[in-house]
């Protein structure tokens, strides 16, 4: 990942979706991490001290439309830290026409060769509209299957 700078980064937000409140974190580069817990309420200032100790349901990386009215909606500036950037997982890039092919990207820009098998489980490096996060919520909380998440999935090698 290119280490490109967001004046929103470590910004808290909330998106509001089937009359539910989840809330998520702007990460580094733009990457947007959801927290695992769904609120039938918002929350009140400040945030940070409520949802610090909630791991992240996801982490995806997003495109500058998220970001906005009816959508991921901006509520707290907070600073981004060293150790929410250690937090961070690391997304997976796989070659097309060589499934075999497999690297891990890191929040710090490190790239590491590695097997598909060491990629299940990890986010692909692809990036996401605000109709695929609402997807994902739908996916990850309702128990709602949607096979385009499903298809980013990594592939492994017939054998």
């Amino acid at each position: 990942m290119k280490d490109r700078h967001t004046p929103n980064e470590g910004a808290i937000g909330t998106i509001q979706h089937e009359g539910k409140f989840y809330y998520a974190r702007l990460l580094k580069a733009p990457i947007l991490g959801v927290y695992a817990k769904v609120f039938s309420a918002p929350l009140a200032r400040p945030l940070l001290p409520k949802l610090a100790d909630l791991p992240f349901a996801f982490q995806v990386p997003i495109r500058v439309g998220v970001i906005g009215k009816g959508k991921f909606e901006i509520v707290e500036k907070v600073p981004l830290l060293h150790s929410d950037i250690d937090a961070m997982q690391p997304l997976f890039k796989q070659e097309i026409g060589d499934p075999s092919d497999c690297f891990l990207l890191y929040p710090n820009g490190e790239k590491k060769k590695v097997t598909p098998e060491e990629c299940i489980g990890v986010e692909a490096l692809a990036v996401w509209e605000f109709t695929h996060i609402l997807w994902r919520i739908d996916r990850d909380f309702n128990g709602i299957p949607n096979p385009t998440l499903d298809y980013l999935k990594v592939k492994l090698p017939k054998k």
